[in-house]
């Protein structure tokens, strides 16, 4: 859906736009009519999962598909077309597939710091020891290959830059959210105090980990506190959570957009990834603030964000904490807020902000340069 909104949003300043997708996965609902082309790739690990040793020859069939079905699709396409991907992660095969393509209009998108994410991923896992190896060797190269590189903060854009010392130039756009298209929160619950955490797939960085220890200790003074949690966590994680602290939160799992906004209308306050240091990342773009944003939720922050200015912590629409030992004083943090968690007028206030600084709309313009500035070179 966020894919599908950002592409209609470019739309607004484009003569044509297309987009292609190659998923592994089934894709059914977009509403791009024939400006969509989907390309399934085969999940090799389905077909060596549960055979020894051979397991790992399914990542690389997996990128080699990915690359393969990569340049099929950019070969056919005109040579002065802008082509605009988030950056894959680079290895042999996606390489070689950029080296065939010759000089093309590639920009890049950048959302994350990648050694430093696929570093802390691949502790204990082959398939990202694999992409943090390739990565390492491969990175600059790609990224040399790219007409533009595009950071969603300036602290990406010099990650990326002096960590590769790539010779192609960069530009900051932050990630934007498609508020003029999501619903008015309408705060159903008046009393106790409801957290709303967004997660999709569990990682460090998300700081699961510093909530739980913060709420653990708030729940004895406050125990109409509750933590709900969105997305797929680890079992173990789970079961200890709720053993620990019982009705105090609830783990929903994967939820649409529309569950989603039903349970934002019992939440009062909006959790961004408070592990974010872990990275090193000291200024984000997170989308899960975007989400609470849209909503017309107040948010808590671990790290500067690249859209919100100090308006919006004096107006107490976002309020950033300081860290200790992993944990945060979350009483501290609510009192902060005061009465405005539970007033409506303040869901107005910072939705109208929403739609002044994070609306894709804006993002439209911002990539409207770029595209006018590769056409002229």
């Amino acid at each position: 859906l966020k894919l599908q909104e950002k592409i209609k949003s470019l739309q607004s300043v484009v003569d044509s736009i297309r987009l292609i997708l190659i998923s592994d996965i089934q894709i059914n609902d977009l509403d791009l009519e024939k400006n969509c082309v989907i390309v399934r790739r085969h999940r090799a690990l389905d077909t060596f999962g549960n055979i020894p040793f051979f397991w790992r020859a399914s990542i690389w069939i997996y990128r080699f598909l990915g690359a393969y079905h990569f340049y099929r699709i950019v070969s056919q396409i005109n040579k002065d077309d802008i082509i605009v991907l988030r950056y894959p992660i680079a290895d042999y095969f996606l390489y070689k597939s950029f080296q065939l393509l010759g000089r093309r209009k590639f920009i890049f998108e950048h959302n994350t710091k990648e050694l430093n994410e696929l570093e802390l991923r691949s502790k204990n896992s082959y398939w990202f020891r694999y992409l943090f190896i390739s990565e390492k060797k491969y990175g600059k190269l790609l990224r040399d290959r790219a007409s533009c590189l595009v950071a969603v903060s300036h602290d990406f854009l010099t990650y990326q830059q002096t960590t590769y010392n790539t010779i192609t130039k960069g530009k900051v756009i932050s990630n934007g959210y498609s508020v003029s298209q999501t619903e008015r929160r309408v705060l159903q619950k008046k009393d106790g105090l409801n957290f709303l955490m967004l997660i999709g797939s569990y990682a460090d960085w998300h700081g699961l980990d510093i909530m739980l220890n913060a709420l653990k200790a708030s729940i004895p003074e406050n125990p109409t506190y509750k933590l709900h949690v969105v997305g797929t966590i680890p079992e173990d994680i789970r079961v200890q959570a709720e053993k620990e602290l019982g009705n105090h939160i609830k783990f929903h799992g994967h939820l649409t957009a529309k569950e989603r906004y039903a349970l934002a209308n019992e939440c009062h306050i909006g959790i961004g990834a408070l592990g974010l240091t872990r990275l090193g990342i000291q200024v984000s773009s997170s989308l899960k603030v975007r989400e609470y944003l849209a909503y017309g939720m107040p948010s808590i922050l671990s790290v500067d964000d690249e859209d919100i200015d100090q308006a919006a912590f004096t107006n107490k629409f976002c309020l950033m904490i300081k860290m200790d030992n992993n944990t945060f004083n979350l009483f501290s943090a609510v009192n902060s807020f005061g009465q405005l968690v539970y007033s409506q007028d303040h869901i107005d206030r910072i939705r109208e902000y929403a739609l002044q600084h994070i609306d894709y709309s804006i993002k439209a313009q911002q990539y409207a340069e770029i595209f006018k500035e590769l056409r002229l070179n």
